[in-house]
């Protein structure tokens, strides 16, 4: 049930008399009836957020659509905590404090200020200024009946104030009475300017563009359909959207959009910018189910991930360039995901890139500069005075057999740390291992065309460097993209990518040793200043030894990408698609080990002193396949979707690798230094 009010001027006493009676009527059933419509708990985890984002998420999550004033929420902020809550309680959480009140009707909610003389104008007042609002609702089709979702509706004069369609191609959009045009438009179809008059129904139906096919799709996948044909589970994202996250890379974006997307925390990677994140989106299972996938023996839960609709790695994900993502689909339940078999059983992720458009050609420059700050709030360890206190109070330093010499020896313990601690020694050892990093991206797009012809080329840079000092991951490359239109419904599109890419594993090793270390141990020596090997009280080694070595950790990769996609509309319902892809990639990983290293302390084999690890793998990949798609709605009720297709991957690599060991010195580090392989080893 929708309540549209709206403000009109009569000719005659007794049509106006009518026409008043009808509408009081109608607007005190309206304030009786409280509307209910089956609608989705909501959960929401906000915490002073702009209203206007948090009606965003409940739309999302619920399917309600809201209706307000911009200015009325224009600079409002709330903090919502609920947990599969009813619409009800939300709204009451949203709005708690706030001079704004709600009403529910049929699948809309409309957001009011709370009468109050002081702080609300008069009604006769807004009849006077010509602002009172009015409700515009409609459809959007487009020429082959099909409603529309994401299209845009906004005031002409005033582009904030504005909606877009639901999944049903409707819209409802509040404006003022002296509003005279709205803007409908879409991404692919041409822009229609309607004016509005006395309408408080308004349907309009877009018209594709020409040559602007390929931009126009409707659901991703193997086959294209309508979206009011999707039965599975789906959410699709823009790449605008996907931006404003401000994330480092997607894996850590694309879980802010959906709740059942979990990424599991790695507490002993941490924020290593060379592991990829382990995301999860229908749950873990006992057993590998994608046993093709790059990642399946070290996380046998990951999604597919498809490219432009090609089967990448987590890694080429990981390592996509964000600004290059025109929009990103999650598809998470068995319908959806049943056209790919065993490798969709955990979700599938499908991501399409942005296409060049036509037009002189365009030039567009994209910088980003994050700092990354190592948070140790929640490390709450003893310093060494508390630690020394808390030794002495578990009777560290108190013989348990009352053994008169072995007292003796811990009095001295005990005599020793207590000068250390009187002294002022107090390592923090936490933050020996950190850094603060500046990460950085570059990205250059240029494109350029014609309706026939369009091309474009993306140069890319990252830099990011983690919170460990010496790690580090550097990426860069290049895209280049044609688009050419023989004719208005065949499309070919190939696109060339190289990466190379190179991370840098920190020396350090793992932070959490510097977290069992002992604060009242020295770094240095307090006589000779040299850094301490071995410590007084623990007998261990300092971990900063290694640290300081000329230890590395290397793995890079370049990747060569070839993509070629075929599109041919026979007509507005049957369609054909094809794609090919060849992917070459070349992945090398060096390990040096220096013969100082505390690994060897105990080695006195001159020849087993020091290592150097290579591993070089060549790999060649290719996937292929072709459909055919029948789209079509009868009588407006009846949609039939009909696809048939095949496709083809094969995969094939080689790779060598071996150990080498007995390094005399750090000057001469090459594997040619080496006495001999690695014992009870041979190269692979």
């Amino acid at each position: 049930m929708k309540l549209i009010v709206s403000v009109f001027s009569f000719k005659t006493p007794l049509l106006k008399s009518i026409l008043m009676m009808k509408m009081v009527i109608f607007l005190m059933i309206a304030s009786c009836i409280q509307v209910r419509a089956a609608g989705q708990n909501v959960t929401l985890s906000k915490t002073n957020a702009p209203l206007k984002e948090i009606f965003k998420s409940i739309e999302n999550q619920s399917g309600y659509l809201f209706m307000y004033e911009t200015g009325l929420i224009k600079t409002t902020k709330a903090s919502v905590q609920v947990q599969n809550a009813e619409i009800d309680r939300v709204m009451n959480e949203c709005l708690k404090g706030t001079l704004l009140g709600y009403t529910i009707v049929g699948k809309s909610i409309l957001i009011k200020r709370i009468p109050n003389k002081k702080l609300a104008p008069k009604l006769s007042e807004q009849l006077a200024d010509g602002v009172l609002n009015r409700i515009i609702t409609g459809q959007l089709k487009d020429e082959n009946g099909n409603p529309l979702e994401g299209a845009s509706v906004f005031v002409q004069s005033n582009e904030k104030t504005g909606t877009t369609t639901n999944k049903d191609g409707r819209y409802s959009i509040n404006i003022s009475s002296n509003t005279r045009v709205l803007v409908f438009s879409m991404v692919g179809f041409s822009v229609v300017e309607r004016e509005i008059g006395r309408d408080t129904v308004i349907n309009i139906i877009l018209k594709v563009k020409a040559g602007g096919m390929d931009e126009v799709v409707v659901a991703a996948g193997y086959f294209d359909r309508t979206k009011s044909s999707v039965t599975g589970s789906q959410i699709r994202v823009t790449g605008d959207e996907l931006r404003k996250v401000g994330s480092l890379n997607f894996m850590q974006a694309v879980n802010a959009f959906d709740p059942s997307i979990r990424m599991s925390p790695n507490v002993e990677s941490g924020s290593d910018p060379n592991k990829v994140p382990e995301i999860t989106i229908r749950g873990e299972n006992g057993f590998d189910l994608r046993s093709s996938a790059d990642d399946s023996r070290s996380n046998p839960n990951a999604p597919l991930y498809l490219l432009d609709g090609i089967e990448v790695s987590p890694t080429r994900i990981y390592d996509l360039d964000m600004n290059r993502i025109e929009s990103f689909t999650i598809l998470k339940d068995a319908s959806a995901t049943s056209l790919y078999g065993s490798r969709g059983a955990n979700g599938v992720i499908l991501i399409t890139t942005i296409p060049p458009k036509q037009g002189a050609i365009k030039v567009s420059v994209n910088t980003n500069t994050t700092v990354s700050i190592p948070d140790l709030r929640d490390y709450n360890l003893m310093n060494a005075k508390e630690k020394f206190e808390y030794e002495t109070l578990a009777g560290l330093y108190t013989s348990r057999t009352s053994n008169r010499e072995e007292q003796i020896l811990l009095d001295i313990k005990y005599n020793e740390r207590l000068s250390e601690v009187t002294r002022g020694v107090n390592t923090y050892w936490l933050s020996k291992p950190l850094q603060t990093s500046v990460n950085q991206r570059y990205n250059t797009f240029f494109e350029g065309g014609d309706k026939s012809f369009r091309y474009g080329v993306n140069l890319n840079y990252d830099s990011d460097k983690g919170v460990l000092k010496g790690s580090g991951r550097e990426r860069y490359g290049i895209n280049v993209s044609f688009n050419y239109n023989a004719g208005r419904n065949f499309l070919i599109r190939n696109d060339v990518t190289v990466n190379n890419v190179e991370g840098s594993n920190s020396p350090y090793g793992s932070f959490s040793t510097y977290a069992l270390q002992n604060p009242i141990e020295r770094i240095y020596d307090k006589t000779s200043g040299e850094m301490v090997r071995t410590f007084v009280f623990n007998n261990g080694v300092n971990p900063l030894v290694n640290a300081n070595l000329p230890n590395t950790d290397i793995n890079k990769y370049t990747e060569f990408q070839d993509n070629f996609n075929m599109d041919w509309r026979i007509n507005s319902n049957f369609r054909v698609t094809g794609r090919a892809s060849l992917i070459k990639k070349i992945s090398k990983t060096e390990k040096y080990l220096s013969p100082l290293s505390s690994v060897f302390d105990k080695e006195t084999d001159a020849s087993k002193k020091g290592s150097y690890t290579n591993s070089d793998i060549d790999q060649l990949n290719f996937d292929g396949n072709i459909t055919a798609s029948y789209n079509n709605t009868f009588a407006n009720k009846i949609t039939t979707n009909i696809g048939i297709g095949s496709n083809v991957t094969t995969t094939s690599a080689m790779g060598e690798g071996y150990t080498a060991t007995g390094f005399l010195s750090d000057n001469m580090r090459f594997v040619q230094y080496a006495q001999q392989f690695k014992e009870n080893s041979k190269p692979s």
